[in-house]
């Protein structure tokens, strides 16, 4: 998903503190990640995050969303 136009709220610094987005697209947002949370084999493992630590490689977006495309 590409966010159209977001704008940005940032400190006297010109650092980005936050994002927005139109609503609609927000709720986008949520339903793609809540989709994709229920079906990740380990969604409903009741591991912590400080247990995967160092066992999980690092993935890109791109190959995520590939993953999921593959299923």
């Amino acid at each position: 998903m590409r966010l159209s136009d977001p704008q940005y709220i940032t400190d006297s610094a010109g650092k980005k503190l936050c994002v927005v987005i139109p609503f609609k697209e927000y709720e986008e947002i949520l339903e793609e990640l809540e989709a994709k949370a229920a079906i990740l084999p380990h969604a409903k493992s009741k591991s912590k995050v400080s247990d995967l630590r160092g066992k999980m490689s690092p993935m890109t977006n791109e190959q995520i969303d590939q993953q999921f495309k593959d299923i």
